[in-house]
């Protein structure tokens, strides 16, 4: 799944938007909607949201299978809250759970993690974490692969036929990847070590924008969006 997000995200309408303002406009109203007690005004930017997917033209299809896992999740836990909390608390649990999903999978699905280390990396301090983290990305799609190869090869093979073979051929499953990935690491340093890497990488790509008029409008969203949380709360 890792490798079709950011497949999606490098083809997207929405990849010319700076990460930075893209950052500012998802994660600042999670954080001051969290605060909100207003069905309304968590409705009103659920609907706000879906908007910027159709806009942007995200994969439908992921962005609701990823918000429905969230919400099954979510919704299977409130039951417990609902033997010492009211329905109308419950149900505001859900309505700031289904906002922060569509705000993460538009976040996700039109941000690059490239362009998000590329950003971050103009910061001298995280810059390294930025390098590792860049690395990472790679390294996590080569598993990624080998796990949907591994996962075919034993299926073809029956090798999910029971519940028995299935937890052996998993715990082999794991072992596999585990083994691969230390084969890995050991390559990929090897390598580094023999063209004198010298612990950064440089990105000269440059694929988003800075808009001025863009940023005004962000913050004056966020700055209404918090006076409304603070007046109906």
């Amino acid at each position: 799944m890792f490798r079709h997000v950011v497949m999606f995200a490098c083809e997207s309408r929405g990849r010319t938007m700076h990460p930075g303002e893209k950052m500012l406009v998802v994660f600042f109203p999670i954080v001051l909607l969290g605060f909100s007690r207003s069905g309304a005004l968590l409705a009103a930017n659920i609907g706000l949201f879906l908007s910027l997917h159709l806009f942007f033209r995200t994969p439908w299809r992921w962005v609701l299978r990823s918000t429905l896992t969230l919400l099954g999740f979510v919704g299977s836990s409130s039951f417990v809250l609902l033997l010492e909390y009211p329905l109308d608390f419950v149900l505001l649990v859900v309505l700031r759970a289904a906002f922060s999903a569509f705000a993460l999978t538009f976040f996700l699905f039109t941000t690059p993690p490239g362009d998000i280390f590329l950003f971050l990396s103009r910061f001298r301090t995280l810059r390294e974490f930025c390098t590792i983290a860049q690395g990472m990305e790679h390294f996590i799609l080569v598993l990624e692969e080998e796990y949907h190869r591994l996962v075919v090869t034993i299926g073809l093979r029956g090798g999910f036929r029971t519940w028995r073979l299935a937890i052996r051929n998993s715990g082999k499953i794991g072992a596999l990847l585990f083994k691969n990935a230390l084969t890995h690491y050991e390559r990929t340093k090897e390598a580094l070590d023999s063209r004198l890497f010298p612990g950064f990488i440089p990105s000269w790509e440059k694929p988003y924008t800075f808009s001025g008029r863009r940023l005004a409008v962000i913050l004056a969203y966020i700055a209404g969006l918090g006076c409304a949380v603070a007046f109906l709360s």
